[in-house]
């Protein structure tokens, strides 16, 4: 996966852990965390994160402020990441709870699963 491909993978994996647990509308949710903590997760030097996080800004598909993010193409993101949002778009159902049949295979949940295990 490229560093694009991978942001966007744990970003919707972040967000979609967020609304199953309700504390996020699957747009608007809280990353209380630095890009060199990011950096460092996805196996990124700082400064690839950071090119890559200003072509998401760019993109208009991510907006990042005071421990904030903001999904503005959420469906965007989850297709870069090659997987279904785990939440229901907010436009379409107004709900807030995971997807059913949302695949288990992403880089994030394989990252978060391993980190559990030791």
């Amino acid at each position: 996966m490229s560093a694009y491909e991978r942001l966007a993978d744990l970003l919707v994996e972040i967000v979609g852990r967020l609304v199953t647990a309700g504390l996020s509308d699957g747009r608007k949710f809280p990353l209380p965390i630095t890009q060199e903590a990011l950096a460092e997760t996805l196996g990124l030097s700082i400064v690839h994160l950071n090119r890559t996080l200003q072509q998401l800004r760019r993109e208009k598909i991510i907006e990042l402020k005071a421990g904030q993010a903001v999904l503005l193409k959420p469906e965007a993101l989850a297709a870069t990441a090659r997987c279904e949002p785990r939440w229901p778009s907010p436009v379409r159902s107004g709900a807030a709870s995971a997807m059913p049949n949302a695949p288990e295979t992403s880089f994030a949940a394989g990252y978060l699963n391993a980190s559990r295990s030791t």
